[in-house]
């Protein structure tokens, strides 16, 4: 394992969301009237020590971690609403030729590809949320599906690995490797970011003694920051698609090229070609 290719991908969550709260209050407080001067002020900023700077940075990598650990343990599962993620494993098996299909079958079971989610589209989200169709809103489907996303992705890669041993492919899995860094650790942020978002409401509903909803402005105040975080996470969303989208193209053009060579490499054709030009 890399240790500090891991170190930075736990710690940019950790940093995110120590930003995303500093930023998130900041915007509410210029809301509200206040300038920059008399915000640093009133926070305090200015008396920060480096010895305080430098225990909030490496904060980051422990908070950071944390929020990996909650953002893997929701990942490939069913969610609140039968909300469920992409099956990358089933898109990209289904994308490939029938022939090649057949020489990644492990055994005589085939794949799950089966389709069990519909997508429903909101007006604020970049891309539809994926959700479980109505005849597997039970404990069977969920299960089946959290089974076939795990196992389909070992598929995956398992032949990947393959080709990385059989017929040397290691810059493609070092860039599949950094692609799935890339969506994952977007993945990571977004969790932080909606942290953030929670840490700022509930700090600013529950924990202070500010009357939000006597004006305009002080409604405005408590908005503004999650409509600046609202275009960050959209933002962030078309990131985190075009990686995967990246990837997933990476591996089809990879198993169809492999695998489709092979073919033609075990046909009787050239089989015989070869061994007549031996003869």
């Amino acid at each position: 394992m890399d240790t500090a290719r891991q170190v930075i991908r736990w710690s940019i969550p950790g940093w995110i969301l120590i930003l995303a709260i500093t930023c998130l209050e900041m915007v509410t407080l210029l809301a509200q009237g206040h300038s920059l001067q008399s915000i640093a002020t009133r926070t305090s900023l200015h008396e920060l020590s480096t010895a305080a700077v430098a225990l909030v940075i490496t904060a980051g990598i422990p908070l950071g971690f944390i929020l990996y650990q909650v953002y893997y343990s929701t990942y490939g599962k069913v969610l609140l609403f039968h909300l469920v993620n992409r099956d990358r494993g089933a898109e990209i098996l289904g994308s490939l030729p029938e022939h090649v299909q057949m020489k990644l079958m492990i055994g005589d079971v085939p794949a799950d590809l089966e389709k069990m989610y519909e997508e429903v589209a909101f007006f604020i989200m970049p891309n539809p949320l994926r959700r479980l169709e109505l005849r597997f809103r039970n404990k069977a489907g969920r299960a089946r599906y959290e089974r076939k996303v795990q196992a389909n992705w070992d598929v995956v890669r398992f032949w990947l690995n393959y080709l990385c041993i059989r017929h040397d492919a290691a810059p493609i899995k070092q860039e599949v490797t950094n692609l799935a860094d890339i969506y994952h650790g977007i993945g990571a942020t977004r969790t932080a970011l909606f942290a953030a978002c929670i840490v700022h409401f509930v700090y600013n509903i529950g924990l202070t003694s500010n009357s939000w909803f006597l004006s305009a402005q002080s409604i405005f105040a408590l908005i503004a920051p999650y409509l600046a975080a609202l275009w960050l996470f959209r933002a962030l969303e078309r990131t985190r698609t075009h990686a995967l989208d990246s990837l997933q193209s990476m591996l089809q053009h990879a198993f169809i090229c492999f695998f489709s060579r092979k073919k033609e490499l075990d046909s009787p054709t050239l089989i015989a070609g070869n061994e007549k030009s031996a003869a």
